[in-house]
C-alpha cells in the first residue's frame, strides 16, 4: 500500500446526477484500493438536483484532511467551484482534476481552471485526448468503475409497462442537456421502426425537468403524444429501482451526440442487455463492434445554445437509417443480440469493473505521489 493511506475526494458524492455518480465511482475505487477517503460535498442550495444519495454520506466532512486531493467533476464545474468557494479551495499543491468533458476539443478560456490542478485525469480516453495541453500538466485516464449493486427484481407492472412486449429503454437527465442526450432522434427513429401494434415498446426514463412549460420537456412529451407504445417515466428513482427498470426491459438504446463516459450504457451491458448506441465518444472505450450495435454518424458543429462553452465544437449526428437497422436487428435476431450482450457483460466485468480498475487507480495515485514527493 502507498504510504499516503488517505485521500480527499471533492465533488458531489450525494448528488443524484451523472457527476455525482462520477464522484462516487472515484470513492469506490479508492476504498477498493485500500485508501481511507474523506469526501467534500460541493453542493449549493441553488443547485437544481437532489442531493440525498446515502451511499457515502458517512464519509463526508466539512474540511480537507489529506495531502492529495482529487477533484472529480467537469471542466465547467471546476471553474464554478473556484468562483463559489474561492481560490483557497484549491490551495493544496497536490491536486488531481478528474474531469468529464464531452467533446474532442475544449474551450481554451477554461484553461485557467485547469491550472488549479497538478495533473489531469480524463474519465475516458476520448476526454483525455481533449485535455492534452500546453500548460505542462500530465494527462492520464481513469475510467469510472461500472458496477451495479444488488437490487430486487421488479415486475413490469410496477412501472406500468406491458408484460409481453419487447421493450427498448433509454434514460436521460434534463440537467445533462437534451440536445446532447438526443431523445428526439431516438423517438423519431423508433416511430419509423415499429408501429403501435408491433408488440414493441420504447421506455423513456427522464429526470430533473423543471416544469411542464419547459421547452425541452414539451418537445419530448409532444413527440410521444398519440403513441401508446412509448412510455415516458419522469422521476428521480433510487439507483436500485432504476436498475430494476432497465432489467425488466429487453434492450438499451442511446442515440447520444456525445458522452464523456456513458455509464448508463455500461451498467446495462453489465445487466446483460444488448446495447445500441452511437459509435462515438467516451462510451467507445467499452462499446465495441463485437459487443454492441454501433450506430453510424456524421460529425456536426454544436449550435449556439445547445451546450454551454461548446459553440462551434463537434459532436455526432447519428444516422436514422443505421439506428432503425440496429433496432430491427435486435428485435428480429435474438440470438445475435444475446451473443453481443454476453460479450458486453464480459467486457465490463474484465476491464471496467471496480475490481478490474482498482489496481490502475492505486498505480495512478502512487505515481502521482512519487512525482510530487508525497511518499
Amino acid at each position: 500500500m502507498t504510504n499516503i493511506g488517505a485521500i480527499d475526494i471533492v465533488g458531489f458524492p450525494l448528488g443524484k446526477l451523472g457527476i455525482g455518480e462520477q464522484t462516487r465511482s472515484v470513492a469506490r475505487l479508492a476504498i477498493a484500493s485500500g485508501f481511507e477517503v474523506n469526501l467534500i460535498d460541493c453542493h449549493h442550495p441553488a443547485d437544481q438536483f437532489l442531493n440525498d444519495h446515502t451511499e457515502f454520506e458517512h464519509y463526508v466532512s466539512k474540511g480537507f484532511k489529506n495531502p492529495i486531493r482529487i477533484y472529480s467533476s467537469t471542466i465547467q464545474h471546476i471553474g464554478a467551484l473556484a468562483f463559489r468557494f474561492g481560490l483557497d479551495f484549491f490551495d493544496n499543491r497536490q491536486n488531481i482534476l478528474h474531469l468529464a468533458w464531452e467533446f474532442d476539443s475544449r474551450p481554451k478560456e477554461l484553461d485557467s481552471a485547469l491550472r488549479l490542478g497538478d495533473e489531469l485525469w480524463g474519465i475516458s480516453s476520448f476526454t483525455s485526448s481533449s485535455l492534452k495541453n500546453e500548460l505542462g500538466l500530465p494527462v492520464r485516464t481513469l475510467h469510472s468503475a461500472i458496477d451495479v449493486p444488488e437490487f430486487n427484481k421488479l415486475p413490469r407492472t410496477t412501472f406500468g409497462l406491458p408484460d409481453e412486449d419487447f421493450l427498448f429503454c433509454f434514460s436521460f437527465d434534463f440537467n445533462s442537456f437534451i440536445e446532447r442526450k438526443n431523445p428526439l432522434a431516438l423517438i423519431d427513429a423508433y416511430k419509423e421502426s415499429f408501429t403501435e401494434d408491433s408488440k414493441v415498446g420504447l421506455v423513456l426514463k427522464s429526470s430533473n425537468f423543471q416544469n411542464l412549460n419547459d421547452p425541452s420537456w414539451k418537445s419530448v412529451s409532444q413527440a410521444v403524444a398519440n403513441r401508446s407504445d412509448i412510455y415516458l417515466l419522469n422521476d428521480v428513482m433510487p439507483r436500485e429501482e432504476l436498475l430494476a427498470l432497465f432489467d425488466c426491459c429487453n434492450a438499451y438504446i442511446s442515440l447520444h451526440r456525445s458522452e464523456g463516459a456513458g455509464l448508463g450504457l455500461g451498467e446495462c451491458m453489465l445487466l446483460g442487455l444488448p446495447v445500441i448506441c452511437t459509435g462515438y465518444s467516451g462510451n467507445t472505450d467499452f462499446c465495441r463492434s463485437n459487443n454492441s450495435f454501433l450506430v453510424d454518424y456524421d460529425l456536426a458543429e454544436v449550435k449556439e445554445g445547445e451546450y454551454p462553452n461548446a459553440t462551434g465544437f463537434r459532436w455526432a449526428n447519428p444516422k436514422k437509417k443505421s439506428a432503425i437497422e440496429a433496432m430491427r436487428t435486435v428485435f428480429e435476431n435474438r440470438e445475435l443480440a444475446k451473443e453481443k450482450a454476453l460479450l458486453g457483460k464480459s467486457t465490463i466485468l474484465n476491464e471496467f469493473s471496480e475490481h478490474a480498475l482498482a489496481n490502475h487507480f492505486k498505480h495512478l495515485v502512487d505515481d502521482f505521489a512519487k512525482r510530487h514527493r508525497t511518499i
